[in-house]
């Protein structure tokens, strides 16, 4: 991608590499930080099977070595619904000749989820995209200012092949300062993220953000975890409609047009298993988690619209996972005169 440059705090790669432990991919987007190495070994196994399952995602900033299994017949199985590399990935074989197994790289599709795919680049490539999150698309495997380098043979076998020469001579380098920029709010006033909510404080009743509440549910409020993180939990809930809500302070300072990212992590929770947990649950059912915008002009006209559904398949009940979409505001969605509510 031309608006991504190489991470200055990967340095030359020449950092020592530790060994990437499976037991610690959850669900969320495992991310291999900038300025580290970590190593993944073919011979190692989850559940007895030679196969790692990336739910949330893989997001390589730093240095990703993969090795063979041992085996001649053995496979590492690696799946993923993408894979986004910052820095730099090696699939090596050249190196270890008793490495005779096989690696498969395959992009998964998350039971057949259509939505788009979008990633947060490193907060050095951060205007890479217009200062949000990069629309990759679906099953995406993508190099953004890093380097891939699969030595399936070793250099004397002729199995090279040069795919493209991009000849950059001549072609513009455009520093960071030069890339698109985030349309500016309507008035100074305004702040250009709308909501930032890390539920640290002792009231969100009445935040500058605005109003959060349950949207009719029994009970919400923070809840503060052990070690000093803080969420927003709703309880109680007895219809689909109810769930963390957020009634806009400032509408007004929206921008038609203008995308916005939408970024939370999301918990789910109760006496019996969810629908939207279990493997084979239609991406679009009612049971699961979506973000729904409410807008209320001052002559009483209403305008409801689901922004986007959680995507929760595989994804056990009780644990944390990343619900991340863009948003568009209409013109009629954006102003003054409207009253912005926004439900999960």
């Amino acid at each position: 991608h031309p608006h991504f440059s190489q991470l200055p705090c990967n340095s030359d790669f020449s950092m020592p590499c530790q060994r990437l432990d499976v037991g610690a991919v959850g669900p969320s987007t495992y991310v291999v930080p900038c300025g580290t190495c970590e190593l993944l070994d073919g011979n190692q196994h989850v559940d007895g099977a030679a196969a790692i399952h990336f739910v949330g995602g893989l997001n390589v900033e730093g240095y990703l070595q993969i090795l063979p299994p041992s085996g001649a017949n053995a496979t590492l199985r690696i799946e993923a619904p993408f894979v986004f590399v910052q820095g730099k990935l090696t699939v090596d074989t050249e190196s270890f000749p008793e490495r005779a197994g096989d690696v498969h790289v395959e992009i998964s599709d998350d039971g057949g989820a259509t939505d788009d795919i979008y990633v947060m680049p490193h907060a050095s490539n951060g205007r890479a995209c217009g200062g949000a999150a990069c629309n990759v698309g679906r099953r995406p495997f993508v190099v953004a200012g890093g380097a891939v380098d699969f030595r399936g043979y070793a250099p004397g076998c002729p199995s090279w092949t040069t795919l493209a020469d991009v000849v950059r001579e001549g072609m513009p380098h455009p520093e960071p300062h030069q890339y698109p920029q985030p349309p500016s709010p309507p008035a100074a006033e305004c702040a250009p993220i709308v909501v930032a909510q890390d539920f640290d404080g002792p009231d969100v009743d009445a935040g500058p953000d605005g109003v959060w509440d349950g949207n009719g549910a029994g009970g919400h409020g923070i809840v503060a975890e052990e070690g000093g993180a803080s969420y927003y939990r709703v309880s109680g809930r007895t219809s689909a409609g109810q769930g963390p809500r957020v009634v806009l302070a400032r509408p007004e300072c929206l921008t038609p047009g203008a995308p916005y990212l939408f970024s939370t992590r999301i918990r789910v929770s109760g006496p019996s298993p969810s629908v939207c947990s279990r493997i084979g649950a239609p991406h679009h059912d009612n049971s699961c988690p979506r973000l729904v915008l409410h807008a209320t002009s001052s002559t009483g006209g209403q305008k409801l619209r689901r922004l986007g559904v959680f995507n929760g398949q595989h994804l056990p009940d009780g644990t944390w996972g990343t619900f991340q979409l863009q948003i568009l505001f209409t013109a009629e969605e954006a102003g003054p005169s409207v009253t912005h509510e926004q439900t999960l």
